[in-house]
């Protein structure tokens, strides 16, 4: 984690930091006592932009009408983003005191401003909202703020070091924002009883004595301002060869990252990784090393579910392209690959074009079938199959699409607020927006308004936007008979589709299994769906089928959940070929009393089959009928099936 932020800071052109890790290991207390070692800024005096006064292409309308700028020593800023910023505060807005004073149109910078040449903190990036992702994406790519809105019509410039904090477990990033952070780490616990007990020591240390804390650790803060400072000098002077070049992009090859970003930052991390060490070159060694903080949330294994999986597949990957020759060979490869990318798509076989088709499916198919660890299933991944499976998934994601409905927009105190209109002339307002109403009075009174600030055509109305965030609970059969007809991968498969689908809509997930004797909670209500999916492939067949138990189990969770999050809709969904195969006495529960229980409390389950069988399950098929809900296959669909399935399944 310090290594990462000290080469952001060495190279902010690295963009910037991701930090995971759990809760209480100093994430957000790194991140602030970073500003203390950068050094101070050269700037303009009472620039709002922190303009350098030697850099023109840099400064904003204001220090560039200015023939003299006065500069100044400032310290670095460090510029925290809250979760629950307006747009407003955000890109900066029209200055309601000086509009209501003066009558002057006057622009207000916002955070993006503030942080120009500093730090912009996030803290649990993860949870930002999706509006303010998009302004901090732009931002971030251009590297200035545009603001056309109020009249007012401008730009800034808006370079910062971007570093982001979050808890995996809360959820993740939406992967447009992921890609930005040019380093990624995690960060644990200490495990060793000796490193803990330093850590409360330390802690103690500096809330008894703050002052005599900091003046212990002066000589230590000097001496990495210091390194900084000369590595950033050292930076420019050192050259990235032909063969370094090599090497990065050899390394993103291989790991089947997306894009160009990955291939820059390696090379960039490494350049800072030699001038915080003071080297006079760039060794290939040091790639290597920048591959473990640039590739673990790019990596071609992001289905992985755990930041160690994604470290060890690195690591592995790593060592086999450091191995004696094996870097030359893939070289070879890859340049066998461009050469067989550039043949005529006429000479590609039907298999080739059938993969194409189906993006994700051979990443799906990957991995899969090494987490079936009872049982060995047959392979069935054929095209058809998948194609199948594919397509009655779409159908389910599309009706339920279909009943949610886009985000709505509604004029009650719930949901996030996006704009204001003008309130209507006669009733009360429930939902003021005074931010709106101030600068409707002051652009009333920069334009020559007579009218007071009270009158009622100034007033405005807050309109929020909401979506209601979803529970889906899968109920997966995880018995013997699963293992038939590869029904087990043939659930897999649609799972994947779906969990995809809940991610991009934020909705939680969770996973109940049956299998043996009894059914268990896999994975309780998250939003973080890489722990879904990480559930899913750490799941083993064997056993009989306690069908009634996984089906009670549900409801009782669908019951629970509802108490936490009164009015939040919740759906279930349970994968099986229906043939329970425990008796009642063993269950404790039966199917007839928990299909009451079911239409007790009004949930209408999806009973989705998995068996190949053209006719389909008939125990599911009975289930569907006997819990009022909704029986679908989910392979052997043709497209006539297909469209009845989309316009008839219901869900909830």
């Amino acid at each position: 984690m310090k290594t990462a932020l000290l080469a952001a800071a060495v190279d902010p052109s690295l963009g910037g930091v991701l930090i995971r890790g759990e809760k209480g290991t100093a994430k957000s207390t790194v991140v602030r006592a970073l500003r203390e070692l950068l050094p101070q800024l050269q700037t303009v005096a009472n620039c709002p932009y922190h303009c350098h006064p030697d850099q023109p292409l840099g400064l904003c309308d204001q220090c560039r009408d200015n023939p003299a700028p006065q500069p100044l020593s400032a310290p670095v800023p460090l510029v925290e983003l809250p979760l629950g910023a307006t747009e407003d505060r955000v890109v900066g807005t029209l200055d309601i005191e000086q509009a209501l004073s003066a009558g002057v149109r006057r622009f207000e910078p916002g955070l993006l401003a503030e942080a120009n040449r500093g730090i912009l903190y996030v803290d649990e990036v993860n949870l930002l909202e999706d509006h303010l992702v998009d302004l901090l994406l732009d931002a971030a790519t251009s590297g200035e703020n545009v603001v056309e809105r109020e009249g007012i019509s401008l730009r800034h410039p808006a370079r910062f070091i971007l570093v982001g904090t979050m808890n995996p477990e809360e959820g993740e990033l939406r992967p447009q924002f992921l890609d930005r952070f040019g380093l990624c780490v995690t960060v644990r616990g200490l495990s060793e009883p000796g490193d803990r007990i330093e850590v409360i020591r330390r802690r103690n240390a500096f809330e008894s004595e703050p002052q005599r804390f900091a003046a212990e650790w002066q000589q230590e803060d000097q001496r990495l301002s210091r390194l900084i400072v000369t590595a950033r000098e050292r930076l420019a002077a050192l050259e990235l060869s032909d063969d370094l070049l090599h090497t990065a992009v050899t390394i993103s090859a291989e790991a089947g990252v997306a894009g160009h970003r990955a291939d820059l930052a390696l090379v960039k991390a490494a350049r800072a990784f030699a001038a915080l060490l003071e080297r006079d070159s760039i060794e290939r060694e040091l790639v290597f090393e920048a591959a473990r903080f640039v590739l673990p949330h790019r990596f071609d294994g992001r289905l992985l579910r755990s930041p160690e999986e994604a470290d060890a597949e690195i690591d592995t990957l790593l060592k086999r392209l450091q191995s004696d020759g094996a870097l030359q060979k893939a070289s070879t490869d890859r340049t066998l690959s461009d050469d067989t990318a550039r043949t005529d798509p006429e000479e590609l076989d039907e298999h080739d074009l059938e993969s194409m088709q189906i993006p994700g499916g051979a990443a799906a198919g990957s991995i899969l079938l090494p987490i079936l660890k009872k049982k060995k299933l047959a392979d069935d991944d054929t095209p058809e199959v998948r194609r199948s499976v594919e397509a009655a998934v779409a159908g389910i994601i599309l009706r339920l699409r279909r009943r949610r409905g886009r985000a709505r927009r509604t004029t009650g105190k719930r949901g996030r607020y996006v704009f204001a209109r003008p309130a209507a002339h006669d009733g009360a307002i429930s939902d003021l927006a005074v931010d709106a109403t101030l600068r409707a009075a002051a652009l009333d009174r920069a334009a020559g308004g007579a009218r007071s600030l009270m009158d009622r055509s100034h007033l405005r109305q807050k309109i929020r936007r909401r979506r209601d965030r979803h529970t889906v609970v899968f109920v997966l059969d995880t018995s013997d008979s699963m293992a038939d007809q590869n029904q087990l991968h043939v659930a897999r498969i649609a799972l994947l589709s779906l969990l995809a689908s809940a991610e991009r809509r934020k909705d939680r997930v969770a996973l109940i299994t049956f299998a043996d004797i009894e059914a268990k909670v896999a994975l309780e209500p998250t939003s973080a769906i890489a722990r879904a999916r990480y559930a899913i492939d750490n799941l083993s067949l064997g056993g009989a089928t306690p069908l009634a138990s996984g089906l009670y189990l549900a409801l009782r969770l669908v019951e629970t959940q509802r108490m936490r999050e009164p009015g939040e809709p919740i759906e279930v969904l349970v994968f099986s070929d229906g043939e329970g195969n425990v008796s009642p006495n063993e269950q404790h529960q039966t199917i007839e009393s928990v299909a009451a229980m079911s239409k007790r409390l009004g949930v209408h389950p999806l009973f989705i089959d998995t068996t190949g069988s053209r006719r389909g399950s008939r125990a599911m098929q009975e289930l569907a009928a006997t819990f009022s809900g909704t029986y679908r296959r989910l392979h052997g669909v043709d497209r006539e099936e297909l469209a009845q399935m989309i316009s008839q399944v219901r869900v909830g």
